[in-house]
C-alpha cells in the first residue's frame, strides 16, 4: 500500500456557521440532507486545488449514497463509499492509497451527522496525490494494525469519525500527528494506527 502525500485538505464543523453548499445548485440544496451540505460546503473549499469530477472519490459515511452531490458532481473516475464500522475511517483512507496506484491523485471525504447519540456534526475531505508537490508538506502514511488496546467505548455506540475530523485540521495547519482507530473486531482488540508525517 502506497503512502500518499496532502495536496489539500477542508473541513466544516458548526463552529464554522450554517454550510453554504454552493457547489450544488439551489433547487437541490434546499431539498439535500444535511450531511450532503455539509459535505457540499467542505469539498466548495477545495475547487481551487483540485478539479473534483476528475478525481475518484472515496467517501466514509454510515448515511445513504449523497445523490444530490452524486447528480451535481457526477465524478468521472466515480466514486466509492466505505462503511466498515468502527474501522471506516482506516478502511476508508486505506480505499483510497489503493486508488493511487491507477490515478495520479485521489479525493477522500467524511460526512457524520448529528444524529443522536453522535456527538457532533462535521464534514472533512484531503486530496492526495501518488508525488510530493513540495518539500514542506506533509504525508498521510498508509493505516498499519498497531498493538495496543484502544480506549473502550460506551455500549451500543455507534463508530466515530472524529479522528477525520483531527487529520484534516492537522493536515490545514501542517502539523504532524497520530490517530488510533480501533480495529472493529472484538477478536481484534489492537487498533489501526494512521500518521501524517512531515516531508522530509
Amino acid at each position: 500500500m502506497t503512502d500518499a502525500f496532502v495536496r489539500a485538505s477542508a473541513w466544516w464543523t458548526v463552529d464554522a456557521g450554517p454550510p453554504h453548499a454552493e457547489l450544488l445548485p439551489r433547487e437541490q440544496r434546499a431539498s439535500a440532507g444535511f450531511s450532503t451540505r455539509i459535505l457540499a460546503h467542505v469539498l466548495g473549499r477545495l475547487t481551487a486545488e483540485a478539479p473534483l469530477s476528475a478525481l475518484p472519490w472515496v467517501l466514509g459515511c454510515s448515511a445513504a449514497p449523497h445523490d444530490s452531490l452524486r447528480r451535481s458532481l457526477a465524478p468521472a473516475e466515480g466514486w466509492r463509499l466505505v462503511d466498515a464500522g468502527p474501522a471506516t475511517v482506516a478502511m476508508t483512507l486505506l480505499e483510497a492509497q489503493a486508488c493511487l496506484v491507477e490515478h495520479p491523485h485521489v479525493l477522500v471525504a467524511f460526512a457524520q451527522d448529528a444524529t443522536p447519540p453522535y456527538s457532533e456534526a462535521f464534514a472533512s475531505a484531503l486530496v492526495l496525490s501518488r508525488e510530493a508537490e513540495s518539500e514542506d508538506g506533509l504525508w498521510l502514511m498508509a493505516p498499519r494494525q498497531h498493538r495496543a488496546r484502544p480506549a473502550t467505548s460506551r455500549g451500543g455506540e455507534p463508530p466515530s469519525l472524529d479522528a477525520a475530523l483531527r487529520l484534516a485540521r492537522a493536515a490545514d495547519v501542517g502539523r504532524p500527528t497520530v490517530e488510533t482507530i480501533p480495529s472493529g473486531s472484538p477478536e481484534r482488540p489492537d487498533c489501526w494506527r494512521i500518521e501524517l508525517r512531515r516531508a522530509f
